[in-house]
């Protein structure tokens, strides 16, 4: 599914009032959005008035993989100081001879006391990220190849920079050229943690004691703690990107399942992963298998409490009864596939595999016994229950033309990002003769085009399209579509990010939209958790629309010690609804910090304030996570 899109942006740059009425309560208000409307056209007039467009070719942003930040330039000198080597201006035509590695601590003298924690780290080893450099001694110079060296070696796992430059030869021969790999480890022995508070709730929390680079061989274990509003989990994770020194991945996790409220065992999770991956852009096969269990309750929430199903008034026999959202659910999945890759300035991959799932969803011992609320509770949300087996095909393309970013979703680190066309074609049949409950082809169209905004922003604009095929007749249809503009950096103290996402969901006989609410950490900050579809929406028919929109006023980062920090401003508008008639905009706006600190996560930590533009103002809802709003 895309996450980056909505073509609809322009609905949150309306400028003026909008008058809002809604089908199911009568009511006709009027919000007072015009300022924070005329400012958003302000922002985004006066950004594109201030840049150029350049050609979209390859090479047109060929600079941004040159360009190093404050941090890698400081280790880089550091590097080259300790080395005693010099930088080769010229490696072009060259043969490569030594392949030089600099694996930094992970706390440098510039964080003062900070340097004792690097007793408790193991500092990747140098033959480790040696086998990761895609180019051999005796071979030309190939920048697009070292640049795919950095950006494999760029995992926020383990590393948290990366460095790799042409050095003179130590041997001094003038035909040859030496390479210079510059690292540095994110701290692995560490407690890892993400953390969410939503209207002075914990509404997430990942709390995971691991050994991110076990015995310097890139190789994580960790103790896994996960709790959501409904639940948390307890379990083990694993994972060997480079199983037996043979480039196979291998991943497993598991984990016990409790009620949050109750603290009784629910069920358990496990997914296992083994797969021979692309290992580099010029790899022609890969291919893989993949297992995964899951039982446990699943539960809605609508702001920090448990979401209540009413039957309709249209029903004779129990009109007006309720039960709370939560059902048992069972999933299993196997599936195993292989790939096949070629082309140079496109890639094209191609796929054939088999896949096996199930989904059983049960009422809870405690539910009502009402045979008339169940029956209207099972055809509001349960997921379609079925088993299949498909043996599915797929054709992939994209353009393998990268640069880096900074400043977008991590402050002063590179971040890599992908332009050109990306395209997925696929197609499954489920049939009964290999064991699937029903017959059904399914479809999928996933469509994107990322276009380069010199210097170091982006347009991306997406489409996805989604539908079964069963009995002659289209049901589950799903189509997605969006976009996504970041500037380049203003007069270096600013950029604007804006994205939006448009969904519609027709003929949803598998209840997918009863699973699908807007408000609070996912898109309206100044809401309720899963605020929309209001609660006294009635749901008429298989029909669903939900549109989110974002824009933030971000600065440039400031360094503060060994830590970086910077602020924004935002406003975020949407609905979801079950009706097109029902549809009416929701905004807020607020102001937001973020912080980072680079040798523990290339994730931010982010603190948002917002107030709705209508309904209750004061004191707004305060969120506080990990990592970028979007």
């Amino acid at each position: 599914m895309i996450s980056t899109t909505a073509v609809g942006l322009g609905l949150v740059l309306l400028p003026g009032p909008v008058d809002a009425s809604s089908a199911y309560n009568g009511a006709s208000t009027q919000y007072p959005f015009g300022m924070a409307y005329r400012v958003a056209v302000f922002v985004v007039a006066f950004s594109v008035a201030s840049f150029r467009f350049p050609g979209a070719g390859p090479g047109s942003h060929a600079h941004a993989e040159t360009e190093l930040g404050t941090y890698e330039t400081q280790a880089l000198d550091r590097a080259l100081a300790r080395t005693g080597l010099e930088i080769e201006p010229e490696p072009d035509g060259k043969r490569l001879g030594t392949i030089h590695v600099v694996n930094l601590d992970v706390f440098s003298p510039r964080d003062g006391f900070l340097q004792f924690f690097n007793i408790f780290h193991r500092t990747t080893r140098e033959e480790v990220v040696r086998r990761e450099v895609r180019l051999d001694s005796g071979q030309i110079w190939d920048q697009a190849i070292v640049d795919e060296t950095a950006r494999r070696l760029r995992d926020p796992v383990f590393t948290t920079l990366v460095v790799i430059v042409p050095v003179r030869a130590a041997d001094g021969q003038a035909n040859r050229v030496d390479m210079l790999v510059v690292t540095r480890d994110v701290w692995s022995l560490r407690l890892n943690s993400e953390i969410e508070f939503q209207q002075s709730k914990l509404s997430y929390l990942l709390i995971a004691p691991s050994e991110n680079n076990f015995l310097g061989l890139r190789k994580l274990i960790s103790a896994v703690f996960e709790m959501d509003l409904g639940e948390f989990s307890t379990g083990l994770l694993y994972l060997d990107r480079n199983f037996f020194g043979h480039r196979l991945r291998l991943s497993a996790r598991g984990e016990a399942i409790f009620g949050r409220a109750s603290g009784e065992l629910e069920g358990e999770r496990a997914t296992v992963i083994f797969e021979r991956p692309f290992w580099s852009l010029a790899s022609r096969w890969s291919g893989g298998i993949s297992a995964f269990h899951e039982e446990h309750v699943f539960r809605i929430f609508r702001d920090t409490a448990l979401d209540d199903h009413m039957v309709g008034a249209d029903s004779t026999d129990c009109a007006g009864a309720t039960a709370p959202i939560e059902y048992n659910l069972r999933r299993f999945s196997v599936k195993y596939a292989g790939n096949y890759r070629i082309g140079q300035s496109l890639k094209h991959r191609f796929t054939a595999g088999h896949l096996v799932s199930a989904i059983r969803p049960t009422f809870l011992d405690d539910f009502p016994a009402d045979p008339c609320l169940r029956e209207d509770f099972e055809r509001t949300h349960f997921p379609r229950s079925e088993r299949t087996s498909q043996l599915f095909v797929e054709y992939g393309l994209f353009e393998p033309n990268f640069a880096r970013l900074r400043n977008f979703n991590s402050f002063d680190l590179a971040e890599d990002v992908r332009f050109g066309p990306n395209l997925v074609l696929g197609v499954a049949f489920a049939l009964e003769p290999i064991g699937s409950e029903s017959t059904f082809t399914s479809g999928e169209i996933d469509a994107g085009w990322t276009i380069p905004w010199s210097p170091g922003g982006f347009f991306q604009i997406g489409v996805e399209l989604d539908t079964r095929v069963e009995d002659g007749e289209f049901i589950d249809n799903i189509v997605q579509v969006g976009a996504r503009v970041v500037t380049p950096m203003i007069a270096d103290l600013f950029r604007i990010i804006a994205r939006g996402d448009v969904a519609v969901i027709a003929e949803d006989k598998s209840n997918v939209s009863s699973r699908v609410r807007l408000g609070g950490q996912n898109g309206l900050r100044g809401f309720a958790i899963g605020q929309f579809p209001e609660s006294n929406e009635p749901r008429t028919g298989d029909g669903f629309l939900r549109f989110i929109g974002n824009i933030e006023l971000r600065t440039a980062p400031i360094k503060i010690g060994f830590t970086r920090a910077g602020a924004l401003v935002f406003f975020d508008a949407g609905d979801a609804t079950y009706a097109v008639d029902n549809f009416r905009l929701h905004a807020d706006i607020g102001i937001g910090l973020r912080g980072l600190i680079p040798q523990l996560s290339p994730l931010v930590y982010r603190l948002d304030w917002a107030l709705p533009l209508d309904g209750s103002v004061f004191p707004g809802r305060v969120i506080f996570s990990t990592g970028q709003a979007f």
